[in-house]
């Protein structure tokens, strides 16, 4: 009742109820703390504002987001250090949360606040800020600062990751996590070899009785069968995600990667089952979206339709929601609705450069190759990783399977093609 009362009152705009919902802050239970933090983002209640700024450190991570993105929507710069300390919480819900709110103040005061942290000494605080940073720096229309230049930003980030991992590595052998992000990064350059031989790590740690949680097992297990499958090495990798998902448990972060690698590698229905089983362990919009974005690739086009209601419904300000909407569409052949969902995806995530590629596609199944080719040619400029090459070949078989006699498509693989080339250079010379 006393949600429905605070859900109420956003709605109606009762400014005059703005006392009562500061003091549902307080309440007891998190889903009347979660609607009376919506209800006063709804109300622009900027007295509610040092009540928001302490609902922060709430224990629940549903009214941590909620009261992120009510502060962002209040334009709160008092909370932009309390929205940073946000961007290393444990619910990614959380810090997605929390990065949209800081784009939403005043850019000057959110980079000043950020550009310290360049130098924080962990090196994880570091991966979230630099990213966030040039969001905002972006959106400002801000020129790129000598330490962010170069043509190869993601690229130059990734490296930077292996030597941070190495740094930590060498004060502290045992930890696991800097070892799997060291094999993340080397496996995402291009250096699938040099990535599994990180790894071997893990097994040596195991073997010297080092403690070893089920989720850093399991996390670390993904990442080893996707070195493997990205050395073509599909019948071991095979054999360990599928391991690993038999010693997940109810873990669905993990079971929703191992579902992603299932579907690489070309095993429909244990992946289609996987996604499944994710969705009846933890109804979050997100695994809408992985099965969805399965359905899509799939050409099984109703389901996904279904199952991107279901995320909306839950999530529509999420750009992921928005770009697999425009995928739906362009594999449907509904270019133009295609462009615009796309187009709003980008907005919101500037960084996801598989948008910019279903931009361009939209336009080349509307008959605009100028514009197409010219939004082809921007992606391409902004592709540095062999995943994104990925990305923009499957996006460019959805607008195949749309309409399979168009020209442009042929020219437009090339290019994608001639980028992976270049690519594969790059990883060969060890960049």
């Amino acid at each position: 009742m006393r949600r429905a009362t605070a859900e109420a009152l956003g709605k109606l705009k009762a400014r005059e109820a703005i006392p009562t919902l500061i003091q549902l802050l307080q309440d007891e239970a998190w889903p009347v703390r979660q609607a009376a933090a919506e209800a006063l983002g709804k109300l622009e209640a900027r007295e509610a504002i040092p009540a928001l700024i302490q609902l922060l450190q709430d224990e629940a991570g549903f009214v941590r987001r909620a009261t992120a993105e009510a502060l962002g929507k209040l334009k709160a710069r008092e909370a932009i250090p309390t929205l940073i300390q946000l961007l290393q919480d444990e619910d990614r819900d959380v810090r997605w949360a929390a990065a949209q709110a800081l784009t939403a103040l005043p850019p000057e005061m959110v980079l000043s606040a950020l550009r310290p942290l360049w130098a924080h000494p962990d090196p994880w605080v570091r991966r979230e800020v630099i990213p966030l940073y040039e969001r905002v720096r972006r959106n400002a229309g801000w020129p790129r600062e000598g330490e962010a230049s170069g043509p190869y930003l993601a690229r130059g980030a990734l490296q930077a990751m292996v030597t941070l991992a190495d740094e930590t590595l060498t004060r502290i052998p045992s930890w696991l996590l800097a070892i799997r992000r060291k094999a993340e990064a080397l496996r995402r350059l291009g250096h699938a070899e040099a990535a599994l031989k990180a790894l071997e790590g893990v097994e040596s740690l195991e073997r010297a009785s080092v403690s070893v949680s089920d989720g850093e097992r399991g996390a670390w297990g993904v990442e080893r069968a996707l070195c493997l499958a990205a050395l073509g090495r599909r019948d071991e990798a095979l054999t360990v995600v599928r391991q690993v998902a038999a010693e997940a448990g109810n873990e669905p972060a993990i079971l929703a990667d191992c579902a992603d690698l299932l579907e690489k590698l070309d095993v429909l229905e244990e992946a289609k089952a996987l996604y499944t089983r994710v969705i009846e362990l933890e109804d979050w919009a997100s695994y809408y979206r992985n099965r969805a974005d399965f359905y899509i690739r799939r050409g099984r086009h109703a389901e996904a339709k279904a199952d991107l209601a279901r995320a909306a419904e839950k999530e529509p300000w999420h750009p992921d929601t928005y770009g697999l909407q425009g995928q739906l569409m362009l594999a449907q052949g509904q270019f133009a609705e295609a462009h615009s969902a796309l187009e709003q995806a980008a907005r919101r995530d500037p960084h996801d450069v598989s948008w910019q590629y279903g931009i361009a596609f939209a336009h080349l199944g509307l008959g605009q190759t100028e514009q197409g080719m010219a939004a082809l040619e921007e992606a391409l400029d902004r592709t540095e990783l062999h995943e994104d090459v990925e990305d923009a070949l499957q996006l460019l078989a959805l607008l195949e399977r749309a309409q399979p006699e168009l020209p442009d498509i042929a020219t437009a693989r090339e290019r994608i093609l001639a980028r992976k080339a270049l690519l594969d250079q790059l990883a060969a010379q060890g960049d």
